[in-house]
């Protein structure tokens, strides 16, 4: 099972085009299901475009993908435990983009069958079954999250009285620590659907490793019980609930913005105002996402109920049409894989406060440990040697005038002199050309 495809049965084998060691076993496995594939004797009409769409999808998008959203999903981690952004939304989100860069990570190596100088290697034959179950728990346990902190929000935003109590940092561990483990759970059976076994290649005279399903995971009883159950709890009901909970948001925004409004005409902006602001773009945020993860989602499981219609019928598919599945089942792991690695881009262009603590982290920071070199000398960096004299007199002479510290030591007054003595321009200590006494002056340094 992976994204929503039982890897184990046949037409879960088709749509998923990504769970073969060759073609030879691929097409063996969906002929048993689908015997008039077996009438065309030519090659069909499509079959470059399977290659040119394969080529394009595995080869080149699937790598820039998995790079920028791992790139982005880092960064979401960074920024999302800042002591300023601790909330319960936060630590959703981080454990969300924890799971995604999990997911994107492996669904790129099972890309990398593709490849004929990997795929046949012992290393990778040994690491395919288990990148499969890898990915597939990845990506239920962000479905899981995704639905999680949909429920969250709507507790928080329309019973406010039970989401101070249930919407709490702690809590929200809590619950990512169950929906981890539920995930953990439901996809533990997938690795015993697949084996090890080794052959004797007669012609190279040497064992080649490959894999092949088990007896186990043919069984009808698994294919139905099982299959059914992974479908319904990670695809068809999160989908069904986030949609009526994103419906309930989404008309609860209208109502707090059309009550923001009553309310500014008759009293003046304050503390609370704002507050409800930042909760209100927190929620818009966490809609957006939503929103994309079903539009995302959606096409690969309208493709799944294709798939199992063509299942519980025994419609037999022509080699075209099985062609064209696999073209399908190209995009919709695409777009799959896009929604694991749009989120950066979701927060920053909606959270005003996502965007502020970015800046400060990377930014400010990045000033900061910025040497200053000076490469040229402007009319306003040299000081005149009048200045310097006059600011040694003024010095000297507020030394002179402070009282005497307890063990003979003058220059006890000095800030207080300094601020009588000196004009104000010369107090703010710009440019490094004055300020407090004692301190390293910068034009010291040139």
């Amino acid at each position: 099972m992976v994204n929503g495809y039982n890897a184990s049965s046949p037409v879960g084998t088709m749509v998923l085009d990504l769970v073969t060691s060759n073609l030879r076993a691929n097409d063996s496995l969906i002929l048993t299901s689908t015997p008039d594939i077996l009438a065309d004797t030519m090659p069909p009409a499509n079959a470059e475009s399977l290659k040119v769409v394969r080529y394009a999808v595995q080869k080149v998008c699937v790598p820039l993908v998995v790079a920028l959203g791992v790139v982005g999903n880092i960064l979401n981690v960074v920024v999302l435990t800042r002591r300023s952004m601790i909330s319960s939304t936060s630590s959703y989100l981080t454990a969300l983009a924890a799971f995604d860069t999990l997911y994107l990570v492996c669904s790129l190596t099972l890309s990398f069958q593709h490849y004929d100088g990997v795929k046949r290697s012992v290393a990778y034959v040994h690491w395919f079954p288990y990148g499969r179950v890898l990915t597939d728990m990845a990506a239920n346990a962000s479905v899981l999250l995704t639905v999680t902190f949909t429920v969250e929000r709507y507790i928080g935003v329309c019973h406010p009285m039970k989401g101070k109590v249930l919407c709490t940092p702690q809590r929200a561990k809590l619950f990512i620590a169950l929906v981890t483990l539920l995930a953990v759970v439901c996809t533990v059976p997938e690795l015993f659907e697949m084996e090890i076994v080794w052959e004797h290649d007669e012609s190279m005279n040497k064992s080649i490793a490959s894999w092949q399903y088990t007896g186990f995971s043919v069984t009808y009883g698994y294919r139905i019980v099982y299959y059914w159950f992974l479908v319904t709890a990670f695809t068809f009901l999160p989908l069904l609930l986030l949609c009526i909970f994103n419906g309930i948001l989404v008309a609860s925004l209208f109502h707090a913005a059309e009550l923001r409004t009553r309310m500014t005409l008759t009293s003046p902006r304050g503390l609370s105002e704002r507050y409800a602001r930042e909760q209100q773009r927190i929620t818009k945020m966490l809609i957006t996402v939503v929103l994309v993860f079903i539009l995302c989602q959606l096409p690969g499981a309208v493709l799944l109920l294709y798939d199992t219609y063509n299942n519980l019928a025994r419609v037999a598919l022509s080699r075209y049409s099985y062609n064209e599945l696999l073209m399908a089942g190209n995009v919709t792991n695409l777009l799959i894989q896009l929604n694991a690695s749009i989120n950066f881009l979701l927060y920053s262009m909606i959270s005003t406060k996502f965007r502020r603590v970015f800046c400060r982290t990377f930014c400010e920071r990045g000033k900061a440990m910025r040497p200053v070199y000076r490469t040229s000398t402007s009319k306003s960096d040299v000081i005149p040697l009048s200045a310097i004299l006059l600011s040694s007199f003024k010095r000297s002479t507020a030394r002179s005038c402070a009282p005497e510290r307890p063990g003979g030591e003058g220059g006890g007054g000095c800030s207080d002199a300094n601020s009588v003595l000196l004009p104000p321009a010369e107090q703010k200590n710009q440019n490094g050309t004055l300020g407090n006494c004692g301190q390293l002056r910068r034009w010291n340094e040139v």
